[in-house]
């Protein structure tokens, strides 16, 4: 009938109404890695309910899954992964801004996957530098200084050709990371600690600053106000002492990291001891 006047169609309910405002809101929330830890722990306290160890751990599949949703390159995640994996902290410290660093590290993007870059990485440290290699539990690749007798001959020989610097270190490690799996998107680290041999120049650099300061002492007999002076004198040249000890060290180590590293990306093969020695025998041989 033309007269009646037309209901309006019924709205939605409100407990619908609220769900959509809910899903909007959450919608627009962005939380940072703190915030998020922070909401799992209380929505845990809320439920009562203790959270296992691996509560807050992400793994592989959800990290990839972060970096694609920021447009995050794979192999840079895979870089920061295997970074993380060796314990590399670029903050540097005191010592380290006076001295030099207390360890020399290298990473690389590598097209190899990643048990193909750690297949290279134990032939590097094994052929390359004489060391003996281990896989953590973890995947990170280590190697260590042999001290047996095949070692030290070994040692001596690559010395004496220039290579295998590394094999003179107490320890190296090194991990190749592939998050996705595919090639084209994997990195290697590598990391040597050098803090006993920065220790050893702390060590003559003391040596340098008492000395100086003896000297010091002998002279302020003489003229008193001139100790004022002389203390930060004797102290300067014990750190530049120290620093430049150290320093000639962290370049031959970070000559042979890099070689390293870059021979474990590309897939180039160690030097080979013995062609080494079989090429100094050909050339004395010529020369008689």
């Amino acid at each position: 009938m033309s007269g009646e006047a037309t209901q309006p169609a019924p709205g939605p309910s409100a407990g619908r109404q609220i769900a959509e405002a809910t899903e909007a809101a959450f919608e627009r929330i962005r939380l940072d890695t703190a915030a998020t830890e922070d909401v799992l722990r209380r929505a845990f306290e809320i439920a009562h309910v203790a959270p296992s160890d691996s509560a807050f751990q992400i793994g592989r599949e959800t990290l990839v899954e972060i970096a694609n949703e920021v447009d995050l390159p794979p192999s840079a995640l895979a870089a920061a992964v295997a970074e993380r994996m060796l314990g590399i902290d670029e903050a540097d410290g005191l010592l380290d801004r006076l001295v030099g660093p207390a360890q020399i590290t290298a990473t690389r993007f590598t097209n190899a996957t990643e048990d193909a870059a750690a297949d290279r990485m134990v032939q590097w440290l094994e052929s390359g530098h004489g060391l003996r290699t281990r896989i953590r539990a973890d995947g990170v690749v280590v190697g260590t200084k042999r001290d047996d007798l095949l070692g030290k001959v070994g040692r001596t020989m690559r010395s004496a050709q220039g290579q295998g610097g590394l094999g003179k270190q107490r320890e190296v490690t090194g991990a190749a990371v592939d998050l996705d799996h595919k090639a084209g998107g994997g990195a290697v680290s590598l990391a040597v600690d050098i803090s006993g041999k920065r220790n050893e120049a702390l060590l003559g650099g003391g040596a340098v600053a008492v000395g100086t300061g003896v000297v010091v002492g002998g002279v302020s007999l003489l003229a008193g106000p001139l100790v004022l002076i002389g203390l930060p004198i004797a102290a300067g040249a014990g750190v530049l002492t120290s620093r430049i000890l150290h320093g000639s060290n962290v370049r031959k180590v970070t000559h042979d990291v890099e070689e390293t590293i870059d021979g474990v990306a590309v897939g180039t093969q160690p030097k080979s001891m013995l062609g080494g020695v079989t090429k100094q025998l050909s050339r004395r041989m010529r020369r008689r």
